[in-house]
Formats: C-alpha cells, sequence, structure tokens
C-alpha cells in the first residue's frame, strides 16, 4: 500500500536512486567499483551478507559493527556462497542443493579450498563431482556481483581444465550450452520463477514475458 509513497520519500529526501536491470546489490556493487577506481573511500551500510563479495569498509546497523573486506576475503566469500547457494533465490549450490549454513561436508571443501593455491581449481572439481561444471558456471553468474554493465563471472583458471580459451561473454553462454546438451537434463536444477534463461545461464532481473531480448541486453550476474 505505501511502497510507493516510500519510494518517492526516498529519491527526495535521501538521494535514493531507482536502478533499471539490475538488483539493488549489483547496482551498490559497480557503483562501489566505479567510485573506488577514482580514489573514493566509501563504506558499504548493509545487512545483507551477500555485499561482503565487495572489498573495502563495511558497516552493519543493526549489529553496530563496522568491517574492512581485503581483496582474498572478499573472493573467499564470493566462492563459499558458490558452494552454499542461495534458499531464498533457488539458486543451487555444489550438489544441487541450495543451504542457509554449511554441513560438516561442505565446511571441510571450505577449509581446503582456502588452504589452496588455486582455488578456482578445486571449486571446479567439487562441483564437476557433485553436480556438474555447468552449474558451477550458472549458479557463480548468480551469487557474483557485477563490477561493471559487462561483467560476467568465469574464472580463467577453468580454461586450463577444459582446454579452452574463453574471454567473452558469448564464448562462455555457447560453452555453457554445450556442456547443458551433454550432461543428464533431469540432474539439472529448475530456474525459479523469477529467471530467464538464455541459452542455459539463468539471467536475474528480466522479465519472463520479455521474449525480444538479446544476449547483448541481457544482464548475466
Amino acid at each position: 500500500r505505501w511502497r510507493q509513497q516510500c519510494k518517492t520519500h526516498m529519491i527526495l529526501h535521501w538521494n535514493a536512486e531507482v536502478t533499471d536491470g539490475y538488483e539493488a546489490d549489483d547496482a551498490i556493487a559497480m557503483k562501489h567499483y566505479k567510485e573506488d577506481s577514482t580514489g573514493v573511500n566509501l563504506t558499504v551500510c548493509s545487512i545483507d551478507k551477500d555485499l561482503l563479495q565487495i572489498p573495502g569498509d563495511h558497516f552493519n546497523w543493526v549489529k553496530d559493527v563496522h568491517i574492512n573486506i581485503d581483496y582474498e576475503q572478499a573472493m573467499y566469500h564470493a566462492i563459499n556462497r558458490i558452494l552454499l547457494g542461495d534458499r531464498s533465490d533457488n539458486i543451487p549450490g555444489y550438489d544441487g542443493k541450495s543451504r542457509d549454513k554449511p554441513t560438516k561436508q561442505l565446511q571441510y571443501y571450505m577449509n581446503d579450498i582456502k588452504d589452496s593455491q588455486d582455488p578456482f581449481i578445486l571449486l571446479y572439481s567439487i562441483f564437476e563431482e557433485h553436480s556438474s561444471v555447468s552449474n558451477l558456471i550458472r549458479t557463480g553468474n548468480l551469487v557474483h556481483l557485477l563490477t561493471n554493465e559487462e561483467d560476467f563471472w568465469y574464472p580463467q583458471p577453468i580454461n586450463r581444465l577444459i582446454g579452452q580459451n574463453l574471454s567473452t561473454r558469448e564464448q562462455v553462454v555457447e560453452y555453457v550450452s554445450t556442456l547443458r546438451t551433454a550432461e543428464d537434463r533431469n540432474q539439472c536444477m529448475e530456474p525459479s520463477s523469477n529467471l530467464k534463461m538464455i541459452s542455459g545461464i539463468p539471467v536475474r532481473g528480466v522479465s519472463q514475458e520479455d521474449t525480444s531480448m538479446t544476449l547483448k541486453e541481457a544482464v548475466l550476474i
């Protein structure tokens, strides 16, 4: 009932920005990386744990806690989110299931990855054993926060394992599409209702009714 009034109030009195085509966490991440590149010091104020993928200063106003996340911590936080999945958004984890907290087995994997000299290779191996490589790339893109409008998630070390040299969004989409034709489709997670599939990769922030979208216009995260 009060949604529009609250929205207008936030825009007029709190300088809120309305995002179109992106979720708020992606917009915050993109703005942070853009300002950070110019030397501006920003603090991310949020209780959303997903935003801990962003290196820098953070403030949780509920717990009244200030922390600083370095690039390595941000990377491992993102990896752990990929392993866990996201139950609220129906995003599958390493074994096709989504969890709120890690099991003993999953905590073991998280510790191994943190101690590994090549964490993305180990992450690849875990998904390959328990789920599929296409699910790894799909989940990675759903969990990953955008650094810019053209960003997509695909760690380059994976190229060493698959003998490819994928470097563009289109190449990754084509590769995932090829993988999915070779994998048992009955074992693949169905996307949640707010996701649209483009060549096998879910895209957030896109209307299900929009059938005219091209790959270039899609927002891969």
